[in-house]
């Protein structure tokens, strides 16, 4: 008995041979399972950042505009590998890459690869002392970015005598490589008009104070805009190549003459983006009125969504079903409004080529319309309208509703919404682009946008730096060994 027992229990152990070909089949699987996955990442790359505060994933505009690209587009990396923001463009723009494989990246160091960097100069035409910059090139369309186009600087602590070192606050890179990106493959420059000569208090030069438009300037700027002026005085009618006549909140009169030139440029085709201000009368509310919309004097208050008085927050659930606002629907990305005005549509059952009013933006069920608004806010339940009080209209008149063709008109009853303070908070950026981008017939573009990433930086003097030289050359290893003896001391016990 025990003497099978024996036999059976050394037929059981498995020889060297049999052992070895297990080995040899188990590695072979392992080889074969990591070509495998090796092949389908590089047929289906997908990436994650790690840090939201350094390499964001690219914005749905981005995306929507590399999607379009069908045609080869150059991009050129004219840096210096050791530039403080060359890790920041090579990485965002292979981003652009992995997108589409169409958009082609060369890096060119200038200072080690002088004969390339020469060629790239003759080809693009740059200036012979540029430095650090980036090149996108379609055919004969070149766009160069510079590297003091891809980032804010805080100068103030510099004016005020605290320091000499001139600050990165934010990285731009995105939003700034996907204008250049826009500008090289439009191969139209739409003509974009500020009406003048009614107040400039939402000038669209003045990018310094809180209430200018210079940084809608530059968004129009980004959609690859021509920016001029108009002015409705003398006999000319608004030139057809103009194809966006903006009002913003103008604070004078506008006679019935000039209204008449708008009206007859609306009736035409063109499109108009009119914003009102707080407590004033333009007249222009006659012109829009005949386009079916009421521009009231009250002030709207929704004390639900703010806490402050002359604000208004519009939420997910607050905007209209249009494409201007969806986008913002879906993030449920707020709205920011300033003392607005209501703006109603007073158009019931019209006919079939009446304009077609949508809503964009309204309070919620506490919103109030106050009559009684130039002396506080005095709520009068008698006069008072409350419930959902529309903020902003989009109007539409001639072609096919929501795809092509005919007017187009945005009414907002609040100028300060596109202003350079308000641009900068909530998602008023996202809203002034995606208005834009409609009016303009760019659905495309339609979306959220890049944001900018903030930057920290760390100043450190030179015995600081020392101390944290030797925390981790000396310290944490020091620290590790000394827990291993710790562990290997208690076991000799």
């Amino acid at each position: 008995m025990d003497d099978r027992t024996d036999k059976r229990e050394r037929r059981a152990v498995p020889s060297r041979t049999g052992a070895g070909f297990n080995v040899f089949v188990s590695s072979l699987a392992l080889l074969a399972i990591i070509v495998m996955v090796n092949y389908l990442a590089m047929r289906h790359p997908w990436s994650f950042p790690l840090s939201k505060d350094r390499h964001d994933p690219l914005a749905p505009v981005t995306l929507q505009i590399l999607k379009t690209i069908t045609n080869e587009v150059s991009v050129v990396i004219y840096y210096d590998p050791e530039a403080p923001l060359f890790t920041h463009v090579e990485t965002l723009l292979k981003q652009y890459h992995d997108a589409n494989r169409r958009i082609q990246i060369e890096t060119v160091d200038y200072l080690r690869r002088p004969g390339r960097a020469e060629e790239i100069r003759t080809r693009y035409r740059l200036d012979p002392g540029l430095q650090e910059a980036v090149v996108f090139a379609n055919g004969e369309q070149v766009k160069v970015v510079r590297k003091n186009d891809l980032a804010d600087y805080n100068v103030d602590d510099v004016v005020a005598g605290k320091t000499k070192t001139v600050r990165r606050k934010n990285f731009k890179g995105e939003a700034v490589f996907t204008s250049a990106l826009l500008s090289v493959i439009l191969n139209e420059r739409p003509m974009v008009a500020f009406l003048t000569g009614y107040g400039d208090e939402h000038s669209p030069t003045n990018i310094n104070t809180a209430f200018g438009y210079g940084r809608f300037s530059e968004l129009l700027r980004d959609q690859n805009a021509s920016i001029g002026a108009l002015n409705l005085a003398g006999t000319e009618e608004i030139p057809a190549s103009v194809k966006l006549v903006i009002v913003a909140g103008v604070e004078h009169e506008i006679p019935p003459t000039h209204q008449a030139k708008l009206n007859r440029y609306l009736e035409s085709g063109g499109c108009l983006l009119a914003t009102f201000r707080y407590a004033r009368q333009c007249g222009l509310e006659r012109l829009l009125y005949r386009w079916g919309v009421e521009v009231q004097d009250r002030q709207v208050i929704d004390r639900s969504q703010s806490d402050k008085p002359n604000l208004v927050v519009i939420t997910g659930e607050n905007y209209g079903d249009h494409e201007i606002v969806r986008p913002l629907s879906r993030a449920n990305s707020p709205l920011g409004f300033a003392a607005p005005r209501p703006v109603r549509s007073i158009i019931g059952q019209a006919a079939a080529d009446a304009p077609q009013v949508t809503i964009l933006a309204a309070t919620s069920a506490q919103g109030v319309a106050v009559a009684d608004y130039r002396r506080g806010l005095r709520y009068n339940p008698q006069t008072d309208k409350t419930g959902v009080v529309p903020l902003a209209v989009a109007i539409e008149k001639g072609g096919i509703a929501g795809v092509s063709g005919g007017t187009r008109i945005v009414v907002v009853g609040d100028s300060h919404c596109f202003d350079n303070e308000m641009l900068s908070t909530y998602a008023n950026n996202d809203f002034a682009w995606n208005t834009v981008s409609w009016l303009l017939d760019r659905t495309l573009l339609v979306g959220i946008t890049p944001k900018r990433v903030n930057e920290f930086q760390i100043s450190l003097t030179d015995r600081n730096f020392n101390r944290l030289q030797w925390v981790f050359l000396a310290g944490i290893p020091g620290g590790i060994l000394l827990l291993g003896w710790i562990v290997w001391l208690r076991r000799q016990i």
